[in-house]
């Protein structure tokens, strides 16, 4: 049905206006194919007294990123977080493990990455 015939029709204005809101959302070429992000050089690191650091590369996507970090084993919590970065604890003397996923700003995501490191 074109908007015209709606706007003459008895419905009026109001009922174009209601059309138009439930209408379809068409996405641009270039983001419909926009490839997922990569995710490489996971590093954490032990700061000692049970805390620790981790970072990462991301490259490809479409940015802005959102990461989700994981805690695995001996890993008791998380501080500071960012897409690239995260700060946590973990059980001294113990392997600690990390995991995280990385989505771009169009919704593609980088399969889950993992490490293991020494919590002093």
């Amino acid at each position: 049905m074109k908007l015209r015939s709606l706007r003459s029709s008895r419905l009026g204005a109001a009922a174009a206006t209601a059309a138009l809101a439930g209408a379809a959302v068409l996405v641009p070429a270039s983001t419909a194919y926009a490839s997922a992000p990569t995710v490489s050089n996971l590093y954490c690191d032990s700061w000692g007294a049970g805390q620790f650091f981790c970072s990462l590369t991301i490259s490809g996507g479409s940015p802005p990123f959102s990461s989700l970090w994981f805690a695995g084993a001996n890993v008791t919590g998380f501080g500071a977080q960012s897409a690239d970065y995260t700060l946590g604890y973990c059980v001294q003397n113990q392997n600690a493990e990390i995991s995280v996923i990385v989505r771009s700003s169009t919704g593609e995501a980088a399969p889950e990455v993992s490490t293991e490191f020494p919590c002093a």
